[in-house]
Protein backbone atom coordinates (compact mmCIF):
# COMPACT_ATOMS: atom_id res chain seq x y z
CA UNK A 1 0.00 0.00 0.00
CA UNK A 2 1.88 3.02 -1.15
CA UNK A 3 1.33 6.24 0.69
CA UNK A 4 1.13 4.42 4.01
CA UNK A 5 3.00 5.61 7.01
CA UNK A 6 4.81 3.03 9.09
CA UNK A 7 5.55 4.19 12.59
CA UNK A 8 7.74 2.38 15.06
CA UNK A 9 5.90 2.70 18.32
CA UNK A 10 8.17 3.15 21.28
CA UNK A 11 8.82 0.56 23.91
CA UNK A 12 6.59 1.72 26.71
CA UNK A 13 7.86 0.92 30.18
CA UNK A 14 9.47 -2.47 29.62
CA UNK A 15 6.79 -3.78 27.28
CA UNK A 16 7.69 -3.64 23.60
CA UNK A 17 4.76 -2.78 21.36
CA UNK A 18 4.94 -3.74 17.73
CA UNK A 19 4.63 -0.99 15.16
CA UNK A 20 1.31 0.38 14.07
CA UNK A 21 0.98 1.00 10.35
CA UNK A 22 -1.18 3.95 9.29
CA UNK A 23 -2.27 4.35 5.69
CA UNK A 24 -3.34 7.96 5.23
CA UNK A 25 -4.77 7.15 1.77
CA UNK A 26 -6.96 4.34 3.07
CA UNK A 27 -10.73 4.89 3.16
CA UNK A 28 -10.61 3.33 6.65
CA UNK A 29 -10.51 6.14 9.27
CA UNK A 30 -7.20 6.44 11.11
CA UNK A 31 -8.85 5.86 14.51
CA UNK A 32 -10.26 2.62 13.13
CA UNK A 33 -6.85 1.55 11.80
CA UNK A 34 -5.36 2.13 15.27
CA UNK A 35 -8.22 0.27 16.93
CA UNK A 36 -7.98 -2.71 14.56
CA UNK A 37 -4.24 -3.04 14.95
CA UNK A 38 -4.26 -2.87 18.74
CA UNK A 39 -7.08 -5.44 18.80
CA UNK A 40 -4.97 -7.69 16.58
CA UNK A 41 -1.88 -7.27 18.79
CA UNK A 42 -3.98 -8.29 21.79
CA UNK A 43 -5.69 -11.14 19.92
CA UNK A 44 -2.34 -12.57 18.81
CA UNK A 45 -0.95 -12.28 22.31
CA UNK A 46 1.67 -9.71 21.26
CA UNK A 47 0.20 -7.44 23.95
CA UNK A 48 -0.69 -9.41 27.05
CA UNK A 49 -3.14 -8.68 29.85
CA UNK A 50 -1.83 -5.95 32.12
CA UNK A 51 0.68 -4.65 29.56
CA UNK A 52 0.84 -0.86 29.38
CA UNK A 53 0.16 0.89 26.08
CA UNK A 54 1.48 4.33 25.09
CA UNK A 55 -0.44 7.32 26.35
CA UNK A 56 -2.82 9.06 23.97
CA UNK A 57 -0.42 11.98 23.58
CA UNK A 58 2.63 9.77 23.06
CA UNK A 59 0.96 7.60 20.41
CA UNK A 60 -0.55 10.66 18.68
CA UNK A 61 2.90 12.27 18.54
CA UNK A 62 4.51 9.10 17.18
CA UNK A 63 1.82 8.57 14.54
CA UNK A 64 1.67 12.30 13.73
CA UNK A 65 -2.11 12.39 14.22
CA UNK A 66 -4.48 14.44 16.33
CA UNK A 67 -4.69 13.19 19.94
CA UNK A 68 -8.50 13.07 19.53
CA UNK A 69 -7.97 10.38 16.87
CA UNK A 70 -6.02 8.14 19.26
CA UNK A 71 -8.44 8.99 22.07
CA UNK A 72 -11.37 7.76 19.98
CA UNK A 73 -9.60 4.45 19.27
CA UNK A 74 -8.68 4.01 22.95
CA UNK A 75 -12.23 4.89 24.05
CA UNK A 76 -13.72 2.26 21.74
CA UNK A 77 -11.15 -0.31 22.87
CA UNK A 78 -12.03 0.49 26.49
CA UNK A 79 -15.74 0.04 25.73
CA UNK A 80 -14.92 -3.36 24.14
CA UNK A 81 -12.94 -4.23 27.30
CA UNK A 82 -9.73 -4.66 25.33
CA UNK A 83 -8.06 -1.78 27.24
CA UNK A 84 -8.57 -0.40 30.71
CA UNK A 85 -7.67 3.00 32.10
CA UNK A 86 -6.11 3.10 35.55
CA UNK A 87 -6.45 6.59 36.91
CA UNK A 88 -3.04 8.08 37.59
CA UNK A 89 -1.22 5.11 36.06
CA UNK A 90 -2.14 5.01 32.36
CA UNK A 91 -3.82 2.69 29.91
CA UNK A 92 -3.30 -1.07 29.98
CA UNK A 93 -4.48 -4.19 28.20
CA UNK A 94 -7.55 -5.39 30.12
CA UNK A 95 -7.30 -8.61 32.10
CA UNK A 96 -10.25 -10.14 30.22
CA UNK A 97 -9.17 -8.97 26.75
CA UNK A 98 -10.08 -11.45 24.02
CA UNK A 99 -6.97 -13.41 23.04
CA UNK A 100 -7.87 -15.87 20.35
CA UNK A 101 -6.46 -16.93 17.04
CA UNK A 102 -10.04 -16.99 15.76
CA UNK A 103 -10.35 -13.22 16.31
CA UNK A 104 -7.02 -12.60 14.58
CA UNK A 105 -8.10 -14.81 11.67
CA UNK A 106 -11.38 -12.90 11.33
CA UNK A 107 -9.51 -9.59 11.25
CA UNK A 108 -7.10 -10.95 8.60
CA UNK A 109 -10.01 -12.29 6.56
CA UNK A 110 -11.72 -8.89 6.71
CA UNK A 111 -8.53 -7.16 5.56
CA UNK A 112 -8.13 -9.71 2.75
CA UNK A 113 -11.66 -8.97 1.52
CA UNK A 114 -10.86 -5.24 1.54
CA UNK A 115 -7.67 -5.89 -0.45
CA UNK A 116 -9.56 -7.96 -3.03
CA UNK A 117 -12.24 -5.27 -3.39
CA UNK A 118 -9.66 -2.55 -3.95
CA UNK A 119 -7.64 -4.73 -6.36
CA UNK A 120 -10.72 -5.61 -8.41
CA UNK A 121 -11.79 -1.97 -8.52
CA UNK A 122 -8.31 -1.10 -9.80
CA UNK A 123 -8.59 -3.77 -12.50
CA UNK A 124 -5.85 -6.01 -11.11
CA UNK A 125 -5.95 -9.75 -11.73
CA UNK A 126 -5.26 -12.45 -9.12
CA UNK A 127 -1.57 -12.74 -10.05
CA UNK A 128 -1.00 -9.00 -9.74
CA UNK A 129 -2.88 -8.91 -6.45
CA UNK A 130 -0.88 -11.84 -5.12
CA UNK A 131 2.36 -10.05 -6.10
CA UNK A 132 1.25 -6.92 -4.21
CA UNK A 133 0.40 -8.99 -1.16
CA UNK A 134 3.74 -10.79 -1.29
CA UNK A 135 5.62 -7.49 -1.58
CA UNK A 136 3.66 -6.04 1.35
CA UNK A 137 4.29 -9.15 3.44
CA UNK A 138 8.03 -8.89 2.85
CA UNK A 139 8.17 -5.14 3.48
CA UNK A 140 6.47 -5.31 6.87
CA UNK A 141 9.35 -6.65 8.87
CA UNK A 142 8.96 -5.99 12.57
CA UNK A 143 11.51 -3.33 13.48
CA UNK A 144 13.24 -3.26 16.84
CA UNK A 145 11.23 -1.13 19.25
CA UNK A 146 12.96 1.76 20.98
CA UNK A 147 12.49 3.17 24.44
CA UNK A 148 9.74 5.67 25.12
CA UNK A 149 10.58 9.22 26.01
CA UNK A 150 9.53 8.47 29.61
CA UNK A 151 11.84 5.46 29.84
CA UNK A 152 14.74 7.39 28.30
CA UNK A 153 14.56 9.91 31.15
CA UNK A 154 15.67 7.09 33.44
CA UNK A 155 19.44 7.27 32.95
CA UNK A 156 19.95 3.81 34.45
CA UNK A 157 18.45 2.29 31.30
CA UNK A 158 20.49 2.21 28.13
CA UNK A 159 18.50 3.81 25.24
CA UNK A 160 17.99 1.75 22.10
CA UNK A 161 18.60 3.18 18.69
CA UNK A 162 15.93 3.86 16.14
CA UNK A 163 15.26 1.46 13.31
CA UNK A 164 15.67 2.56 9.69
CA UNK A 165 11.96 3.32 9.36
CA UNK A 166 11.56 4.81 12.83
Amino acid sequence: MSGGLTVSVYQYYDTPMQPIHIDAKSPVPIWSQIEQQIRLLVARGALTAGAPVPSVRELARDLVVNPATVSKAYQRLTEMEVLEVRRGQGTFVAAGAPVTNQLAEREAEKAARELVAVAKAAGLNLGETRALLTDSWRSLRTPVAIKSAAAQKDTSQKPRRKTPNG
